[in-house]
């Protein structure tokens, strides 16, 4: 076997290791009690509303299948600087909206961990993610799914979050305009 052969065989194999031990990760979250959710956040686009549905269809199967979560809830037309608590609410009847995950987040005894597909999913304003774990006693955790950017899946868990805010500010992950004098 060639070296560069060994090398992807070795890469595959630990991408398969990896998605098998996230996988279990979440099955032993479950089995816990907690329940897993999603969220997917689609920014103001031009795109039809087939196209758009297509899109969004796409997130909800992608948090279905790689991070096996049982309820998807969508903003399928919202900034991600917006705040949380004010996303559009939909009256499109093939989305759960923010305001039933909010909802469901403060009415529910169960521990709750969300999935995202990545920061900027659910806010890129790392004040307001802090704001959504203080103001909702349930949820325990949110899991940052980058295994398409960079192969892994990123955990911040309540308490820690609570502790050291700061390790939210990967949040804060759009680019800045620069600052120009008039």
């Amino acid at each position: 076997m060639k070296p560069h052969d060994r090398d992807e065989a070795f890469l595959a194999q630990n991408i398969s290791n990896y998605q098998y031990r996230y996988e279990e990760y979440i099955k032993r979250l479950k089995m816990d009690g907690f329940d897993v959710i999603g969220y997917a956040r689609k920014s103001p686009t031009e795109i039809s509303d087939d196209e758009l549905k297509e899109n969004i269809k796409n997130m909800i199967s992608c948090l279905q299948s790689r991070s096996q979560v049982t309820d998807v809830y969508v903003s399928p037309s919202t900034c991600s600087k917006s705040p949380i608590a004010a996303r559009d609410m939909t009256t499109d009847k093939d989305y759960t909206d923010i305001s039933a995950l909010l909802t469901y987040l403060s009415s529910t005894t169960k521990q709750v961990c969300l999935v995202i597909v990545d920061y900027a999913a659910l806010s890129t304003d790392p004040h307001d993610t802090l704001l959504l774990v203080k103001n909702y006693k349930s949820l325990e955790g949110i899991i940052v799914d980058r295994f398409q950017d960079v192969g892994k899946y990123e955990v911040y868990r309540r308490n820690d979050i609570l502790k050291t805010p700061e390790q939210l500010a990967s949040f804060d992950c759009c680019p800045k305009l620069p600052h120009r004098s008039i």
